[in-house]
């Protein structure tokens, strides 16, 4: 292992832009996955922030930006679930070709798509039948 992002052990300072928050542990994220990158050193994730003990009230993905010599990490934006709910396990979160993102909530049967200033512009919830 070359780094280690977030946790005791963290090979970065962790730290929020203007605007954003980090989680009631300090941490970015918490129960995260799916990373990608999406150039000059941004990744996006999807940030469950539950694993039966939320850190954060809701269920969100986040966008970072690594400086690997400095060893910091800053948190530029975020998109939360537009319910407030969050998602136990799973998610997925997908830059689309304008910028914006496209997010499936995981175990919570909702998905949204965000635009490039982290509007929300679209959202859908599938009932059980």
């Amino acid at each position: 292992m070359i780094w280690q992002l977030g946790g005791k052990a963290s090979s970065f300072k962790l730290r929020a832009a203007p605007g954003q928050t980090l989680d009631n542990a300090g941490e970015i994220f918490a129960w995260q996955h799916d990373p990608e990158a999406i150039g000059h050193n941004e990744y996006t994730l999807f940030d469950n922030e539950s694993a039966g003990t939320p850190e954060f009230s809701v269920s969100r993905t986040v966008t970072l930006t690594l400086n690997p010599r400095a060893h910091i990490a800053t948190l530029i934006s975020s998109d939360d679930q537009p319910e407030g709910l969050l998602a136990a396990s799973q998610g997925n979160a997908q830059t689309t070709p304008d910028g914006g993102l496209f997010v499936a909530w995981g175990a919570i049967p909702y998905t949204s798509e965000f635009d490039p200033s982290g509007q929300l512009v679209f959202t859908a919830e599938f009932r059980q039948a």
